[in-house]
């Protein structure tokens, strides 16, 4: 699968990203006389996607719409209720000043590319927090832990109802607070505590 959607990413996504900014950048230059500044992430995906022609662009829509086909048959099966969950990330901290690079490869097969490969509808609901000691105010924090749902393309309100569904049956809160907690009133949770 990783071979055959292989470059898809700038075949699909950087070249519509690349020529949706065309009249931007011809504009810019005509009345400035040089390319905007943009910062090196976009500047990669616009070079990336600059180098694609129309012919490769078309290959790998035509790459994403088989992978689109396998996925709602391989993963919903025709079942339209069925949810598919995701992971997110790593619970652990992610400081400010520790600085993360931006991937220089990006595969189809990613879970981030699955909902708007599929157009499904896609959820991320927090469902808990895990403490940690903080380097940076020396104490203990909170990390929220969530969770990723997608649902078959057009069951958004399936999606919606269900994960309401799991919350009140859970006993989790239906809204997150702003600030240190997610949700303050729940006693602490450790790593290997998650519900």
């Amino acid at each position: 699968m990783s071979v055959f959607l292989n470059d898809v990413i700038s075949q699909t996504y950087y070249y519509s990203y690349y020529h949706s900014t065309d009249s931007f950048r011809a504009e810019y230059m005509a009345r400035y006389g040089k390319q905007p500044y943009v910062i090196p992430y976009v500047r990669q995906r616009w070079e990336a996607g600059a180098a694609i022609t129309a012919h490769q662009h078309a290959e790998g829509l035509r790459r994403l719409q088989v992978y689109r086909t396998w996925l709602l048959e391989q993963c919903f099966g025709g079942q339209k209720r069925t949810l598919m969950i995701l992971p997110i990330a790593n619970v652990e901290p992610n400081y400010r000043d520790t600085p993360v690079e931006s991937p220089s490869y990006q595969s189809a097969v990613d879970e981030l590319f699955v909902s708007p490969i599929l157009g499904a509808p896609d959820m991320v609901l927090p469902s808990g927090e895990v403490a940690y000691q903080s380097r940076t105010s020396g104490r203990e924090e909170f990390l929220p832990v969530a969770v990723n749902v997608v649902a078959a393309p057009g069951e958004d309100f399936c999606l919606l109802n269900a994960m309401r569904e799991v919350h009140v049956k859970s006993g989790r809160d239906l809204e997150v607070c702003t600030g240190p907690r997610i949700t303050p009133q729940r006693e602490r949770m450790g790593k290997d505590d998650l519900r």
